[in-house]
């Protein structure tokens, strides 16, 4: 009887420390591949620029074009959307997309503060592409 309760306590073992070592490489795996899509996610979501934008309707267009004008930034009378994106450090890179002629690219630089930047980001919505 001793033989079978000490090749029964041996099987134990046996198993107590395969689960073990499984369990171990098993977080082991879960938490690489875990650390790997955090960074993978991390990257991706830098590599995207955030741009602020701001369409335009009967309601916003007057607003828009007297910040234009006051500015002294080119603009198109079929404006329908507006956008900027910041820059480093204080400068922004804006366009204006209109229906019948050629989009405008103007840059806003931030040497005082932007009224149009302003209500683009005030108005507007938060976009990544």
């Amino acid at each position: 009887m001793e033989f079978n309760d000490e090749e029964e306590i041996i099987k134990t073992k046996s198993k107590m420390y395969t689960i073990t070592i499984l369990s171990v490489i098993g977080f082991i795996v879960l938490s690489i591949t875990i650390f790997v899509f955090s960074i993978k996610s991390l990257f991706y979501d830098v590599s995207k620029h955030k741009y602020y934008v701001l369409d335009i309707n009967t309601e916003n267009k007057d607003k828009i074009i007297y910040l234009l004008k006051e500015e002294n930034i080119k603009y198109c009378e079929s404006i329908y959307k507006i956008e900027y994106e910041q820059l480093f450090p204080n400068d922004k890179s804006a366009k204006i997309y209109c229906q019948n002629e050629k989009d405008v690219e103007f840059s806003i630089y931030d040497n005082k503060e932007s009224q149009l930047a302003n209500y683009i980001y005030n108005n507007g919505v938060l976009e990544r592409k």
